[in-house]
């Protein structure tokens, strides 16, 4: 059997349509998982049912974390909150921590982790920090890579792409919100080269839980760094599918 790996859905068109940018997908099927989207708008028991039948978690980009979450009010620079979102998001987040079920998070699924484990955000990068927008939210293509990320030699995150050191990996960037501060149990393990924004973290505590600010469902066709974080995931969830079966 393939590990079942659950795929946090968006909304899009001002809410009307659900969507999914299809690499997610197919970055997890070429790393020899099974994608199921997750259905935004079921009930919780619905999700507790699919829950229980998954090996792994994939958060997805979308829409802003809304900063009551990390205890603050929406600023007029934040962006759109999308309550549907945030119940999903949030709800597996916590189950998957829970069960030490392994975790990708992908922008905002990276911010999602984050809160979730005590963080907090900055809720815009030129606005908190005087960050020039397009460094973090370029106007290039999706595919094309425009910003280094240093990455923490033996972490997590070099440990899955071989990447470590100055200006280890070149990644894409298209985010206006940043990860402030991580809660206890969480390690920051890399950060953009020229700025110091947060780019990824993992788990002091769970085997894997990790959270990448950039896109690399966008890179893994033509990147092995990139699709080597997909491979990680279903490598991980195998092993906890084994786990569950041997209980």
């Amino acid at each position: 059997m393939k590990p079942v790996i659950l795929v946090a859905s968006d909304l899009r068109e001002n809410e009307s349509c659900i969507g999914l940018r299809r690499q997610y997908l197919m970055s997890i099927t070429r790393a020899g998982g099974l994608p199921i989207m997750i259905p935004i708008d079921a009930e919780d028991c619905d999700w507790a049912w699919l829950f229980e039948r998954a090996d792994g978690l994939l958060i997805t980009g979308g829409a802003d974390v809304d900063p009551a979450r990390y205890g603050e009010a929406k600023r007029p620079s934040c962006g759109e909150i999308l309550a549907e979102r945030e119940r999903m998001d949030f709800y597996f987040a916590r189950r998957a921590r829970e069960a030490k079920m392994p975790v990708l998070g992908i922008c905002r699924g990276c911010q999602v982790m984050a809160v979730d484990g005590g963080g907090a955000m900055w809720q815009d990068i030129p606005t908190d920090l005087g960050i020039p927008n397009e460094r973090h939210s370029q106007t290039a293509p999706y595919e094309v890579t425009t910003h280094s990320v240093d990455v923490e030699p033996d972490s997590l995150l070099a440990r899955v792409t071989g990447c470590s050191g100055k200006r280890a990996m070149q990644t894409n960037s298209h985010h206006h919100q940043c990860v402030k501060s991580l809660g206890p149990d969480d390690r920051l393990e890399a950060v953009c080269s020229e700025d110091g924004v947060y780019e990824g973290f993992s788990s002091k505590t769970l085997p894997f839980w990790l959270g990448v600010q950039w896109h690399p469902e966008m890179l893994s066709a033509a990147h092995p760094e990139a699709q080597a974080l997909f491979n990680a995931l279903v490598k991980a969830a195998g092993e906890f599918a084994r786990t569950k079966s041997a209980r």
